[in-house]
């Protein structure tokens, strides 16, 4: 559902041309186009009201983004190996990522002259064939080479849109943690396992929107809490077990005696933190510090709405995953700026249906993978450049007169106040975190002219799978990376089937080193399966009306009406917990 922000009137009702679901566009949009609208030869070009809804104008930036498919490949430059969000099938120019920030090549060798007689799109997918692109979107990493989406990692091994961090394994969105392993939205954590949207938190396995607390297991909700097993909604707590309060002596005997039983006798332990969990409190939104703002996993924001898991916006909507201060901009992934609109991973102002336009950009339009520059249009991969279409340089006042005659051409064409599509997109729609958000078929992606990985994927690897040991078969003492030898050379050596997917992975010394030292059994699902697993736990986008379990006011969640949890406004959540 799509709401009216307070102080905001319905200024046109449309249907979305992909969809057919009804949207409005508010008096306020309008005014907010009309400012980012630029000015070329003395004209403004008013940017029109989308025609797409907020969700499926979500869709399509999405399909623009592989955040997780990984490849080998190699660098067409150099012929080196490399890891690649780019599978050899396409007809893309693929640079290892420290090539492509060199000075060993010309950007500019792969100009072209607008044709006028063409729409835009074409030519720009064409553009982006020719040049050179990165084969990962990272930034000042060490020893981290299968990660994308990073910055500033050390010594981590597939992470995602993780920034900060090191000594990490298969964590997504998550910030300045230390020794953390299977993890979704953690910040400043250390030794945390299976844990989603926790923050501050030392120790932790298998929790959930926890903060500020150490050695806690299966909790959800506890804050300021050590020493606690399968609670909820704790404050300040210690030596729990499922909410009941125990002797120190006791509590730890329990503890000890769940880390070293089998699977078998832990599964119903598992049950019992499920029943317990559907019990708790759930807040309407885990907004903390924000004013007049709609969405979730939102702080210190103002003004923001129908945005989700992101710092410090204001005046913003349909915002998501933006990791610091964003102001006045619209449909975003990913941004530190101002007056932006329509794009995926941006850094800097006025900066228009765009994808990874960073660091420090300004006035840029229909460009893809730019850096330090001002003033372009229709140009990709591009570094510290000015004026330039389509990769060519140009005087300031020419400049001003060919982007001025290129938009009436794509007014002509239906083109202008559109993102590039997904039928151009470098990738696969089933690639894509399109596909995490709004999962589709191969039969309903072909129909919609998207592209899909047509052929089945198959495993390069013939050779003999083993079982993965329970914990107390490791009966030798692990210090440091000087690793017993009893089964280790089997573990790393070999190869895991997943028990869900059957897909075939591996577990690397790092990773085993964490489950010796801190008794836990190794996993039985394949990576991507632990992702999916732990994503699914996070409410979809979605925005919805209820209201409140305890004093029945109307609310906006991201539950559903049918969901049975127990959803309470800010006010009862503080009343019931605090």
């Amino acid at each position: 559902m799509y709401f009216t922000p307070p102080h905001e009137e319905i200024a046109k009702k449309k249907i979305c041309r992909i969809s057919g679901q009804e949207f409005f566009v508010t008096d306020r949009d309008l005014e907010f186009y009309e400012k980012i609208s630029p000015t070329f030869a003395g004209t403004k070009y008013l940017i029109p009201s989308p025609t797409l809804c907020p969700e499926e104008r979500m869709r399509r930036r999405l399909s623009w983004r592989n955040e997780r498919k990984l490849y080998h490949g190699k660098c067409a430059k150099t012929g080196n190996q490399i890891i690649s969000t780019y599978s050899h099938d396409k007809d893309y120019v693929i640079y290892d990522p420290k090539v492509w920030n060199s000075d060993d090549w010309n950007p500019f060798d792969f100009s072209a002259n607008f044709d006028f007689s063409r729409p835009f799109f074409p030519q720009f997918n064409e553009l982006m064939r020719r040049t050179p692109k990165p084969a990962l979107a990272n930034g000042f990493w060490e020893n981290s080479d299968y990660c994308n989406q990073c910055y500033h990692l050390k010594d981590c091994y597939l992470c995602f849109c993780t920034d900060y961090s090191e000594n990490c394994e298969y964590l997504y969105g998550s910030f300045e943690s230390k020794n953390c392993f299977d993890c979704l939205n953690v910040e400043k954590c250390e030794y945390c396992y299976e844990c989603i949207g926790c923050a501050h938190c030392f120790w932790a396995q298998k929790c959930t929107d926890c903060r500020d607390s150490r050695d806690i297991v299966f909790c959800f909700d506890c804050s300021g809490c050590h020493d606690c097993f399968g609670c909820t909604n704790l404050r300040n707590k210690s030596y729990y077990f499922f909410n009941e309060p125990l002797t120190e002596e006791i509590y730890k005997k329990r503890i000890e005696e769940y880390r070293k039983s089998s699977e078998k006798i832990q599964d119903p332990i598992r049950e019992r933190v499920k029943m317990f969990m559907k019990n708790a409190i759930y807040r309407d939104t885990n907004n903390i510090n924000c004013e007049s703002c709609t969405g979730d996993f939102l702080h210190g924001c103002k003004n923001t709405y129908d945005s989700f898991a992101a710092k410090w916006l204001l005046d913003c909507k349909y915002i998501s995953l933006c990791p610091g201060q964003t102001n006045n901009s619209h449909d975003i992934i990913g941004s530190l700026g101002s007056w932006d609109y329509e794009c995926i991973s941006v850094d800097g102002n006025s900066i228009g249906f765009s994808a990874y336009i960073y660091p420090n950009n300004t006035n840029v339009y229909y460009s893809h993978f730019v850096n330090s520059s001002h003033d372009l249009f229709g140009c990709s991969s591009l570094k510290k450049s000015h004026h330039c279409i389509m990769n060519k340089t140009y005087g300031t006042q020419e400049y001003e007169n060919l982007c001025a005659k290129i938009i009436d051409h794509m007014r002509s064409t239906g083109e202008w106040g559109e993102f590039f599509p997904t039928e151009i997109s470098p990738f696969w729609y089933d690639e894509t975190v399109a596909m995490e958000h709004f999962p589709l078929s191969q039969r309903e992606v072909v129909k919609k002219w998207w592209k899909w990985k047509w052929e089945e994927e198959t495993s390069s690897y013939h050779g003999p799978y083993y079982e993965a040991l329970q914990i107390d078969q490791y009966n030798e003492k692990v210090v440091g990376y000087e690793l017993a030898q009893k089964n280790i050379e089997q573990i790393l050596g070999g190869i895991l089937e997943c028990t869900v997917t059957g897909k075939p992975f591996k577990i690397i010394k790092q990773e085993l080193v964490f489950h010796i030292e801190h008794q836990i059994q190794l996993p039985k699902k394949h990576p991507d399966q632990r992702h999916k697993e732990r994503f699914s736990q996070r409410n979809p986008r979605k925005i919805y009306e209820r209201t409140c379990a305890e004093c029945h006011k109307n609310i906006t969640t991201t539950f559903t009406p049918e969901r049975k949890e127990r959803i309470v406004c800010e006010e009862c959540y503080r009343k019931l917990v605090y």
